[in-house]
Protein backbone atom coordinates (compact mmCIF):
# COMPACT_ATOMS: atom_id res chain seq x y z
CA UNK A 1 0.00 0.00 0.00
CA UNK A 2 2.59 2.37 1.00
CA UNK A 3 4.49 1.54 -2.61
CA UNK A 4 1.30 3.08 -4.18
CA UNK A 5 1.03 5.61 -2.46
CA UNK A 6 4.49 6.75 -3.18
CA UNK A 7 4.12 6.17 -6.83
CA UNK A 8 1.12 7.77 -7.11
CA UNK A 9 2.80 10.79 -5.23
CA UNK A 10 5.28 10.57 -7.84
CA UNK A 11 3.37 9.99 -11.07
CA UNK A 12 4.42 6.34 -11.89
CA UNK A 13 2.99 3.04 -10.85
CA UNK A 14 4.19 -0.13 -9.52
CA UNK A 15 3.66 -3.75 -11.15
CA UNK A 16 4.82 -6.65 -9.01
CA UNK A 17 6.28 -9.53 -10.69
CA UNK A 18 7.73 -12.67 -9.71
CA UNK A 19 9.35 -15.40 -11.78
CA UNK A 20 11.64 -18.70 -11.59
CA UNK A 21 14.78 -18.51 -9.95
CA UNK A 22 16.24 -19.83 -13.23
CA UNK A 23 15.08 -16.92 -14.75
CA UNK A 24 16.57 -14.09 -12.42
CA UNK A 25 19.81 -13.49 -15.08
CA UNK A 26 17.03 -12.49 -17.88
CA UNK A 27 15.07 -10.81 -15.31
CA UNK A 28 17.72 -8.82 -14.14
CA UNK A 29 18.67 -7.75 -18.25
CA UNK A 30 14.90 -6.16 -18.56
CA UNK A 31 13.23 -5.18 -15.44
CA UNK A 32 14.73 -1.78 -14.80
CA UNK A 33 13.85 0.65 -13.44
CA UNK A 34 12.63 -1.70 -10.48
CA UNK A 35 13.06 -1.83 -7.03
CA UNK A 36 14.41 -5.55 -6.01
CA UNK A 37 14.10 -7.09 -2.74
CA UNK A 38 17.66 -7.03 -0.47
CA UNK A 39 18.14 -9.38 2.58
CA UNK A 40 21.33 -8.01 4.11
CA UNK A 41 22.44 -10.39 6.98
CA UNK A 42 23.79 -7.47 9.30
CA UNK A 43 21.81 -4.57 7.98
CA UNK A 44 18.31 -6.18 7.68
CA UNK A 45 15.60 -6.76 4.92
CA UNK A 46 16.46 -3.61 2.46
CA UNK A 47 15.96 -2.62 -1.03
CA UNK A 48 18.24 -2.35 -4.45
CA UNK A 49 17.22 0.30 -7.30
CA UNK A 50 17.59 -1.56 -10.59
CA UNK A 51 17.94 1.00 -13.26
CA UNK A 52 18.15 -1.05 -15.91
CA UNK A 53 20.75 -3.90 -17.58
CA UNK A 54 23.16 -3.89 -20.97
CA UNK A 55 25.31 -6.08 -21.64
CA UNK A 56 26.78 -8.32 -18.55
CA UNK A 57 26.34 -5.77 -16.27
CA UNK A 58 23.64 -4.17 -14.80
CA UNK A 59 23.29 -0.41 -13.31
CA UNK A 60 22.22 0.80 -9.76
CA UNK A 61 21.62 3.35 -8.22
CA UNK A 62 23.79 4.00 -4.98
CA UNK A 63 23.29 5.79 -1.12
CA UNK A 64 24.91 8.47 -2.93
CA UNK A 65 22.14 8.97 -5.68
CA UNK A 66 24.95 7.60 -8.44
CA UNK A 67 24.46 5.06 -10.92
CA UNK A 68 27.04 1.86 -10.02
CA UNK A 69 27.29 -0.70 -12.50
CA UNK A 70 28.01 -4.43 -11.38
CA UNK A 71 28.13 -7.69 -13.22
CA UNK A 72 25.29 -8.81 -13.79
CA UNK A 73 26.53 -12.62 -12.81
CA UNK A 74 27.52 -11.84 -9.74
CA UNK A 75 24.09 -9.80 -8.37
CA UNK A 76 22.36 -12.82 -9.74
CA UNK A 77 24.18 -15.30 -7.57
CA UNK A 78 23.57 -13.03 -4.55
CA UNK A 79 19.70 -12.38 -4.96
CA UNK A 80 19.52 -16.75 -5.38
CA UNK A 81 22.13 -17.31 -3.03
CA UNK A 82 19.64 -18.52 -0.12
CA UNK A 83 17.68 -20.94 -2.56
CA UNK A 84 21.26 -22.51 -4.29
CA UNK A 85 23.41 -22.75 -1.09
CA UNK A 86 21.16 -26.03 0.62
CA UNK A 87 21.91 -27.28 -2.98
CA UNK A 88 25.13 -26.92 -3.80
CA UNK A 89 27.14 -29.46 -1.73
CA UNK A 90 24.35 -32.05 -2.53
CA UNK A 91 25.21 -31.47 -6.46
CA UNK A 92 28.67 -31.44 -6.09
CA UNK A 93 28.57 -35.19 -4.65
CA UNK A 94 26.50 -35.93 -7.52
CA UNK A 95 28.62 -34.98 -9.68
CA UNK A 96 31.84 -36.44 -8.02
CA UNK A 97 29.88 -39.60 -7.83
CA UNK A 98 29.28 -39.52 -11.72
CA UNK A 99 32.67 -39.04 -11.97
CA UNK A 100 31.85 -35.62 -14.52
CA UNK A 101 35.46 -34.26 -15.66
CA UNK A 102 36.20 -31.05 -13.84
CA UNK A 103 36.20 -28.75 -16.97
CA UNK A 104 32.53 -29.73 -17.43
CA UNK A 105 31.59 -29.76 -13.97
CA UNK A 106 30.45 -26.09 -13.49
CA UNK A 107 28.09 -26.22 -17.00
CA UNK A 108 26.49 -29.25 -15.48
CA UNK A 109 25.93 -28.31 -11.50
CA UNK A 110 24.20 -25.02 -13.61
CA UNK A 111 22.08 -26.79 -15.55
CA UNK A 112 20.76 -29.37 -12.61
CA UNK A 113 20.41 -26.34 -10.26
CA UNK A 114 18.27 -24.88 -13.02
CA UNK A 115 16.08 -27.93 -12.91
CA UNK A 116 15.72 -28.22 -9.40
CA UNK A 117 14.95 -24.65 -8.76
CA UNK A 118 12.50 -24.43 -11.62
CA UNK A 119 9.11 -24.59 -9.46
CA UNK A 120 10.66 -22.26 -6.61
CA UNK A 121 9.71 -18.30 -6.86
CA UNK A 122 12.17 -15.39 -6.16
CA UNK A 123 10.59 -12.70 -4.01
CA UNK A 124 8.31 -10.29 -5.65
CA UNK A 125 10.04 -7.35 -7.46
CA UNK A 126 8.72 -4.18 -8.29
CA UNK A 127 8.63 -3.01 -11.84
CA UNK A 128 8.47 1.15 -11.99
CA UNK A 129 7.08 2.30 -15.04
CA UNK A 130 4.71 5.33 -16.29
CA UNK A 131 1.03 5.31 -16.45
CA UNK A 132 -0.44 5.32 -19.56
CA UNK A 133 -2.03 8.61 -19.02
CA UNK A 134 1.10 9.89 -18.58
CA UNK A 135 2.63 12.87 -20.74
CA UNK A 136 3.24 11.60 -24.45
CA UNK A 137 6.46 13.41 -24.13
CA UNK A 138 7.49 11.98 -20.71
CA UNK A 139 6.11 8.23 -22.35
CA UNK A 140 8.33 8.91 -25.39
CA UNK A 141 11.37 10.06 -23.69
CA UNK A 142 10.91 6.88 -21.38
CA UNK A 143 11.27 4.52 -24.11
CA UNK A 144 13.81 6.65 -26.19
CA UNK A 145 12.08 7.04 -28.89
CA UNK A 146 14.28 10.06 -30.08
CA UNK A 147 17.47 8.36 -30.27
CA UNK A 148 15.63 5.31 -31.73
CA UNK A 149 14.48 7.76 -34.68
CA UNK A 150 17.80 9.60 -34.84
CA UNK A 151 19.59 6.52 -35.41
CA UNK A 152 17.06 5.28 -37.91
CA UNK A 153 16.85 8.60 -39.69
CA UNK A 154 21.16 8.70 -39.79
CA UNK A 155 21.28 5.07 -40.84
CA UNK A 156 18.86 5.79 -43.84
CA UNK A 157 21.29 9.17 -44.73
CA UNK A 158 24.06 7.18 -45.21
CA UNK A 159 22.12 4.27 -46.96
CA UNK A 160 21.03 7.15 -49.21
CA UNK A 161 24.51 8.36 -49.68
CA UNK A 162 26.17 6.08 -50.64
CA UNK A 163 23.95 4.75 -53.35
CA UNK A 164 24.34 8.42 -54.75
CA UNK A 165 28.00 8.04 -54.44
CA UNK A 166 27.83 4.04 -55.71
CA UNK A 167 26.00 5.21 -58.97
CA UNK A 168 28.12 8.34 -59.11
CA UNK A 169 31.15 6.48 -59.40
CA UNK A 170 30.24 4.10 -62.46
CA UNK A 171 28.41 7.15 -64.31
CA UNK A 172 32.02 9.49 -64.00
CA UNK A 173 33.97 6.46 -64.99
CA UNK A 174 31.43 5.22 -67.80
CA UNK A 175 31.00 9.34 -68.92
CA UNK A 176 35.36 9.85 -68.78
CA UNK A 177 36.04 6.48 -70.52
CA UNK A 178 38.35 4.97 -67.92
CA UNK A 179 36.31 2.28 -66.00
CA UNK A 180 39.30 1.07 -64.60
CA UNK A 181 39.29 -1.88 -61.67
CA UNK A 182 39.92 1.06 -59.18
CA UNK A 183 36.77 2.09 -59.97
CA UNK A 184 34.79 -1.12 -60.06
CA UNK A 185 36.39 -2.03 -56.63
CA UNK A 186 35.01 1.36 -55.05
CA UNK A 187 31.43 0.86 -56.40
CA UNK A 188 31.71 -2.80 -54.96
CA UNK A 189 32.92 -1.63 -51.81
CA UNK A 190 30.10 0.85 -51.73
CA UNK A 191 27.16 -1.70 -52.71
CA UNK A 192 28.61 -4.35 -49.89
CA UNK A 193 28.49 -1.33 -47.14
CA UNK A 194 24.61 -0.67 -48.02
CA UNK A 195 23.88 -4.34 -47.25
CA UNK A 196 24.33 -3.81 -43.54
CA UNK A 197 23.00 -0.61 -43.66
CA UNK A 198 20.13 -1.68 -45.32
CA UNK A 199 19.75 -4.39 -42.40
CA UNK A 200 20.46 -2.34 -39.56
CA UNK A 201 17.74 0.47 -40.81
CA UNK A 202 14.80 -2.52 -40.97
CA UNK A 203 16.29 -3.90 -37.36
CA UNK A 204 15.99 -0.09 -36.08
CA UNK A 205 12.52 0.78 -37.81
CA UNK A 206 11.15 -2.32 -36.83
CA UNK A 207 12.35 -1.58 -32.82
CA UNK A 208 10.98 2.24 -33.22
CA UNK A 209 7.43 0.48 -34.27
CA UNK A 210 7.16 -1.82 -31.92
CA UNK A 211 7.94 0.58 -28.92
CA UNK A 212 6.05 3.48 -30.54
CA UNK A 213 3.05 0.87 -31.08
CA UNK A 214 3.24 -0.03 -27.72
CA UNK A 215 2.52 3.22 -26.46
CA UNK A 216 -0.23 3.75 -28.39
CA UNK A 217 -1.68 0.83 -27.51
CA UNK A 218 -1.79 1.30 -23.98
CA UNK A 219 -3.16 4.53 -23.86
CA UNK A 220 -6.10 3.35 -26.26
CA UNK A 221 -6.19 0.49 -23.24
CA UNK A 222 -5.82 2.93 -20.82
CA UNK A 223 -8.75 5.46 -22.45
CA UNK A 224 -11.08 2.03 -22.99
CA UNK A 225 -10.89 1.59 -19.21
CA UNK A 226 -11.60 4.56 -17.79
CA UNK A 227 -15.20 4.66 -20.27
CA UNK A 228 -18.43 5.35 -18.27
CA UNK A 229 -20.26 1.68 -18.65
CA UNK A 230 -23.70 2.53 -19.25
CA UNK A 231 -22.14 4.78 -22.40
CA UNK A 232 -20.33 1.31 -23.40
CA UNK A 233 -23.75 -0.61 -23.20
CA UNK A 234 -25.28 2.00 -25.04
CA UNK A 235 -23.19 2.06 -28.04
CA UNK A 236 -23.19 -1.43 -29.04
CA UNK A 237 -21.01 -4.23 -30.46
CA UNK A 238 -20.97 -2.46 -34.03
CA UNK A 239 -19.66 0.92 -32.36
CA UNK A 240 -17.14 -0.67 -30.24
CA UNK A 241 -15.93 -2.74 -33.29
CA UNK A 242 -15.76 0.61 -35.05
CA UNK A 243 -13.40 2.13 -32.88
CA UNK A 244 -10.71 -0.98 -32.49
CA UNK A 245 -10.51 -0.97 -36.17
CA UNK A 246 -9.72 2.75 -36.44
CA UNK A 247 -7.86 2.08 -33.44
CA UNK A 248 -5.52 0.06 -35.78
CA UNK A 249 -5.80 2.27 -38.62
CA UNK A 250 -4.72 5.05 -36.57
CA UNK A 251 -1.52 3.35 -35.22
CA UNK A 252 -0.50 2.26 -38.42
CA UNK A 253 -0.96 5.72 -39.63
CA UNK A 254 0.93 7.18 -36.44
CA UNK A 255 3.62 4.83 -36.19
CA UNK A 256 4.89 3.11 -39.94
CA UNK A 257 3.59 6.60 -41.88
CA UNK A 258 5.29 8.99 -39.86
CA UNK A 259 8.38 7.24 -40.47
CA UNK A 260 7.95 6.39 -43.93
CA UNK A 261 7.24 10.68 -44.43
CA UNK A 262 10.58 11.11 -42.95
CA UNK A 263 12.49 8.86 -44.64
CA UNK A 264 10.81 9.86 -47.47
CA UNK A 265 12.19 13.59 -46.78
CA UNK A 266 15.15 12.03 -46.69
CA UNK A 267 14.90 10.79 -50.11
CA UNK A 268 13.33 14.19 -51.49
CA UNK A 269 16.78 16.13 -49.84
CA UNK A 270 18.82 13.84 -52.01
CA UNK A 271 16.82 14.02 -55.15
CA UNK A 272 17.11 17.81 -54.93
CA UNK A 273 20.52 17.63 -54.53
CA UNK A 274 21.22 15.66 -57.53
CA UNK A 275 19.29 17.24 -59.85
CA UNK A 276 20.66 20.70 -58.10
CA UNK A 277 24.29 19.64 -59.62
CA UNK A 278 22.76 18.31 -62.98
CA UNK A 279 22.64 20.19 -66.57
CA UNK A 280 19.25 21.66 -66.00
CA UNK A 281 19.11 22.52 -62.46
CA UNK A 282 16.45 25.43 -62.52
CA UNK A 283 14.02 23.78 -65.11
CA UNK A 284 14.58 19.79 -62.91
CA UNK A 285 14.01 22.03 -59.71
CA UNK A 286 10.83 23.36 -60.61
CA UNK A 287 10.12 20.35 -62.05
CA UNK A 288 10.26 18.39 -58.63
CA UNK A 289 8.69 21.30 -56.67
CA UNK A 290 5.41 21.22 -59.35
CA UNK A 291 5.38 17.82 -58.95
CA UNK A 292 5.17 17.75 -55.21
CA UNK A 293 2.44 20.76 -55.00
CA UNK A 294 0.14 18.36 -57.06
CA UNK A 295 1.15 15.62 -54.68
CA UNK A 296 -0.03 17.82 -51.77
CA UNK A 297 -3.30 18.60 -53.78
CA UNK A 298 -4.25 15.08 -54.57
CA UNK A 299 -3.75 14.43 -50.71
CA UNK A 300 -5.49 17.18 -49.12
CA UNK A 301 -8.76 16.46 -52.02
CA UNK A 302 -8.71 13.19 -51.17
CA UNK A 303 -8.49 13.56 -47.37
CA UNK A 304 -11.51 16.33 -47.11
Amino acid sequence: RWLDWAASRLGLEVEPVDAAVPDADALLQQAGPALVPWADPQAGMGFLLLLGGRGRSVRLLAPDLRAARCPRDTLRRALCRRHEQPLEAELDALLAQAGVASRRRAAARAALMRDRLADQRITPWWLLRLPAGAPVRAQALHARLPQRLAGLLAVFTVLYGCEIAAWALIGQGVLEGRLDFGWLGAWALLLATMLPLQWLGTVLDAGFALRAGSLVKARLLAGALRMDVDQVRRQGVGMLLGRVIESQALETLAVGGGVALLVAAIELVFAASVLALGAAALPHLALLAGWLALTALACTRLGA
